[in-house]
């Protein structure tokens, strides 16, 4: 049981700590097996949700097209959107870098 409510603890206060997006992912989907183990189950919905609210100030933006979204999207639709969003972010800091 304590082992059950940590896990649930854990996925709900899950937060971008991670050196990387595709790290901070894997951590993610680490911990979904972790609370499978425990007899939890979040469905795709609850992921999404972590993932998206889990996501650093710069990606707000695309939080909240996901949030207007009246379209189903899946896990992997989340994934592709943000590790894109990612690359824009790096490319941007790079011209940003590179023009100053």
């Amino acid at each position: 049981m304590a082992s059950r409510m940590w896990v649930k603890k854990k996925f709900l206060t899950f937060w971008y700590s991670a050196s990387t997006m595709e790290k901070h992912i894997d951590d993610l989907e680490a911990l979904v097996i972790q609370t499978e183990g425990a007899g939890c189950c979040p469905d795709e919905e609850d992921i999404c949700a972590t993932l998206l609210r889990s996501l650093p100030a710069s990606f707000e933006g695309l939080v909240q097209a996901f949030r207007m979204s009246v379209m189903k999207f899946t896990y992997g639709d989340v994934i592709s959107r943000v590790l894109a969003e990612d690359i824009c972010q790096k490319e941007a800091g790079r011209i940003e870098e590179e023009t100053a």
